[in-house]
């Protein structure tokens, strides 16, 4: 149980970071591909 309740923590922080970049990657990668697919086309 000690182990564990640090490695949750350390676990738990990049977690919610993630989560947050990977909700604006799909986002700005569909802005970024509708522009290159405009200016390509």
């Amino acid at each position: 149980p000690v182990p564990a309740r640090p490695q949750s923590a350390r676990a738990y922080i990049p977690a919610p970071v993630e989560d947050e970049e990977e909700l604006f990657h799909p986002i700005d990668l569909d802005a970024i591909l509708e522009g290159r697919r405009a200016a390509g086309e």
